[in-house]
């Protein structure tokens, strides 16, 4: 007994091993010829067209290629295309199904593929399709590949030799019809996943929506006003001009424009960013020009360097010392916020103690929130649509776009009593918690829906479905 019938073990009466190259009518590899457009030449189809084993028109490559050879190379329904050459490995041996064409047109393979024509006296395209598309046939496609000027290539020999177990055509046609209806559902279940992330990203946005009107706390006589509290933040602002740092360059912040804003609920007050953060550690953007990555250097943060509410150290360059120093004015502290301002502007996350003494570009601002503030509340309203539509208001540029700081000192906030402010994130994190757990268990899911795929198709082919 060999190998691959020892691995599929006891097959049904009626089954047989058989090699690929037997139940094909006949295999070649695919053509290509100079690039034409205008609809003219042969649509030829590209590993780049095969996703996830499915053929996409929508972006056809149409090549100069003769009648004669068109016609010996052209594509029928049943046919299998088979990538034999790619950058990427894992593309090497996928398998896609022609179905026939989507529009009348002639179509043919490029020839970094080839076309499989099964023999329909033995065996059914789709059952070949779904054998070759299982985890088996592409964990043993790995092997069949080798590398060649970079790039990896199917020893087609040995992918042709590559043996199944066969059933009879009848059995065939059941499993295939099986197979689909159990894949459709699966398929039906990972759409319906796919939707959630959109949904919970509607969701985080809606919480804070909802937050920053005050519908998601409730008004305690007992809290001081945001009014009181905001005129002790400029008190500790207008002692800057008693300690004598800076006090000649000192301007108080005016209040913001609230024109078109909502209205706050009682209690509540409008401030600028500005008027939140510290009058000495004013709000300001980093290093212009960081050069080259110095080892043992101070690190800085990018705008890439903000993802996902949090900064990623990991992916953190160095600058020279000499160069941190001529921007000391943006150096960090723990608790800092960090505001991405240029491209993906709106990006913010809160500084790590690893970060003490590093440094930002000119694409972020450091917000050094006032400590009589909840930062965490700041930062969750900055990630609020109210905040991001400020912000896309008063972008400018045109290839890419940016918040100048002016505008992100003026940026309104709407300020709560401090007491809801804790009251406030406390709700936001208990309410992102439950959503994080939702991404978890979608994961999961979707996780265990992809095994069960190849779970259907490895019993299908065991001959026990």
């Amino acid at each position: 007994m060999n190998d691959d019938l020892q691995e599929w073990g006891e097959l049904p009466d009626g089954w047989a091993m058989v090699t690929l190259k037997s139940v094909l009518e006949s295999h070649r590899g695919g053509v290509w010829g100079p690039e034409v457009e205008n609809g003219k030449g042969y649509p030829v189809l590209r590993s780049t067209n095969m996703r996830g084993s499915k053929l996409d028109f929508s972006e056809v490559a149409r090549c100069e290629i003769s009648d004669e050879v068109a016609r010996s190379a052209a594509l029928q329904p049943g046919d299998i295309i088979v990538s034999k050459s790619s950058g990427s490995p894992h593309l090497v041996g996928l398998p896609a199904l022609f179905e026939g064409s989507p529009d009348g047109q002639t179509y043919l393979c490029s020839n970094f593929t080839m076309r499989l024509r099964p023999d329909s006296e033995r065996i059914q395209p789709k059952y070949l399709f779904h054998f070759l598309a299982g985890a088996k046939a592409e964990a043993d496609r790995r092997s069949m590949a080798q590398d060649t000027a970079g790039l990896r290539n199917l020893k087609t020999s040995e992918y042709l030799s590559q043996e199944l177990p066969l059933p009879p055509l009848p059995e065939q046609h059941r499993l295939v019809e099986k197979i689909e209806r159990l894949l459709s559902e699966s398929r039906t279940a990972r759409e319906a996943l796919d939707k959630v992330p959109a949904l919970l990203k509607r969701f985080r946005q809606s919480v804070l929506a909802k937050a920053f009107r005050g519908e998601l706390t409730g008004r305690d006589p007992g809290d001081e006003p945001a009014s009181v509290l905001l005129e002790r933040i400029r008190e500790e602002r207008r002692e800057i001009r008693n300690n004598g740092v800076k006090s000649k360059k000192y301007v108080e912040p005016g209040p913001p424009s609230t024109s078109g804003l909502p209205e706050l609920p009682e209690g509540w007050c409008w401030a600028t960013l500005e008027e939140l953060t510290s009058a000495v550690r004013v709000i300001c953007y980093g290093i212009l020009m960081p050069k080259e990555n110095v080892p043992d250097g101070v690190l800085y943060v990018k705008v890439k360097d903000i993802k996902d509410d949090r900064i990623n150290i990991s992916s953190l360059h160095r600058t020279s010392k000499e160069i941190a120093a001529q921007y000391a004015r943006a150096s960090l502290t723990p608790g800092d916020l960090l505001l991405a301002i240029r491209g993906t502007y709106g990006r913010v996350a809160e500084v790590p103690p690893e970060l003490e003494g590093a440094n930002i570009t000119q694409d972020t601002a450091r917000l050094a929130v006032s400590e009589l503030m909840d930062r965490r509340y700041v930062a969750m309203h900055v990630r609020s649509t109210l905040t991001q539509n400020y912000f896309k208001a008063v972008a400018r540029g045109v290839a890419v776009k940016g918040v100048n700081i002016a505008d992100v000192r003026l940026c309104p906030i709407a300020v709560a009593p401090f007491a809801e402010q804790i009251r406030i994130v406390a709700k936001i994190e208990g309410l992102f918690a439950q959503a994080e757990a939702i991404e978890r268990a979608v994961e999961a899911a979707r996780r265990r829906a992809e095994k069960v795929d190849q779970a259907v198709l490895a019993r299908a082919f065991r001959g026990e479905l």
